[in-house]
């Protein structure tokens, strides 16, 4: 029993102070704080919308559809504040990764370093 209790407990504080490293201080971030959300291109978003929410068990958060009522974008909610963002594709706009949103404290602060860094 006390071995389990020392794995659990290390387990514990090792992943505090990953945590923390990883975090670094607020004023090495950039303001940055999380991932909102990945958009993923889907070449049927039928299926992918089953997939995240039948085997992955991320509900639907909200969608946006065309005068058709096809989806346009359908946010899959994974945590809180974080989703899944699927749009379908199109000639245009091919299946694969798209885009990810970050989420910030300062908007001002974290465009104004990534527009230091070259970054429109």
């Amino acid at each position: 029993m006390s071995r389990l209790l020392i794995f659990i407990v290390g387990i514990l504080v090792g992943a505090a102070v990953v945590t923390g490293v990883a975090q670094g201080p607020q004023g090495n971030r950039d303001a940055v704080v999380g991932i909102n959300h990945v958009a993923i291109v889907v070449e049927n978003m039928d299926e992918a919308v089953a997939f995240y929410r039948d085997q992955m068990g991320f509900p639907e958060a909200f969608r946006m559809t065309n005068e058709q009522g096809q989806p346009t974008i359908v946010y899959m909610q994974v945590s809180r504040g974080t989703f899944v963002e699927l749009n379908p594709a199109t000639p245009q706009r091919p299946a694969g990764f798209r885009h990810f949103g970050l989420e910030t404290s300062n908007i001002d602060t974290t465009a104004a370093k990534l527009s230091e860094r070259g970054i429109d």
